[in-house]
């Protein structure tokens, strides 16, 4: 099978990119835990602060739909 590969951009309210980065931890742990989950990777964005990024890779197919239902 192959892998999946997913990059995630949010635009996040001005001013809350502390917040949010925070707000994120747990679920973070949790995701990168995850069976089938390769890589599980949060960054700002270095030209716009009110961006993040995600970026995903899964072992296949069920292994992003596991995710995607935790």
């Amino acid at each position: 099978m192959s892998k999946v590969a997913v990059a995630v951009k949010l635009k996040i309210k001005a001013g809350q990119r502390d917040a949010f980065s925070e707000a994120v931890k747990p679920g973070l742990a949790t995701a990168q835990g995850e069976s089938g989950t390769l890589t599980y990777i949060f960054h700002h964005d270095g030209m716009d602060e009110n961006v993040v990024w995600f970026y995903e890779l899964y072992a296949d197919q069920a292994a992003f739909q596991a995710h995607m239902g935790s």
